[in-house]
């Protein structure tokens, strides 16, 4: 996900994605065409191929504070107050300062019952994953047992005949002329 609000400045325009741009059918089955994840989809990059701006022309501008609305264009300014950026999923603290101290009272006390169903869930989870890892697990070590016992069973003999041939070949030579042996073995 991004870390900062970001938009390009191209020919004296603003150039952002809204939330409402980002859930629509129509950007999403785009991304999906162009291999873009969700945590892309904030990036400057994904905004300028989305308005199809090359990399050399505009300006990328970013900011992560939130303290005053002068930070920002007056057109992005006018999205976040209107509710076109709701489902622009900002993953940081500075969004907070949206909201008044009471309001994030509130909302800090729904994050943390969600943040709690969620590792109620994600427990739960892994837990079933565990049992099916544990019972995969038991099963390839049976499998792989009897496998490297097969394979004892072909490689032991195999390794003989092996053996064998390369004995046999090593003393052939050997014996067969004394050329073949070592000066000092002659």
């Amino acid at each position: 996900m991004c870390d900062v609000m970001s938009w390009i400045e191209h020919r004296g325009t603003i150039k952002f994605l809204t939330g409402e741009t980002i859930t629509s059918d129509k950007f999403l089955k785009w991304a999906e065409e162009h291999k873009i994840s969700r945590g892309d989809f904030y990036g400057h990059g994904t905004t300028r191929a989305w308005y199809r701006i090359d990399a050399d022309d505009g300006g990328n501008e970013e900011c992560t504070d939130f303290s005053t609305p002068s930070n920002f264009p007056g057109k992005i300014v006018e999205a976040i107050k209107s509710g076109l950026m709701r489902g622009v999923p900002f993953n940081i603290k500075g969004v907070r300062q949206l909201l008044s101290q009471p309001a994030l009272a509130d909302y800090e006390k729904i994050e943390q019952a969600a943040l709690a169903d969620y590792e109620k869930i994600r427990q739960a989870a892994l837990a079933d994953y565990e049992k099916i890892r544990q019972a995969a697990l038991a099963d390839y070590e049976k499998i792989e047992q009897a496998a490297w016992a097969d394979y004892g069973k072909i490689r032991q003999p195999a390794w003989a005949d092996y053996e064998k041939i390369r004995q046999a070949a090593f003393w052939d030579l050997f014996l067969a002329n004394e050329k073949n042996r070592n000066p000092k073995w002659r």
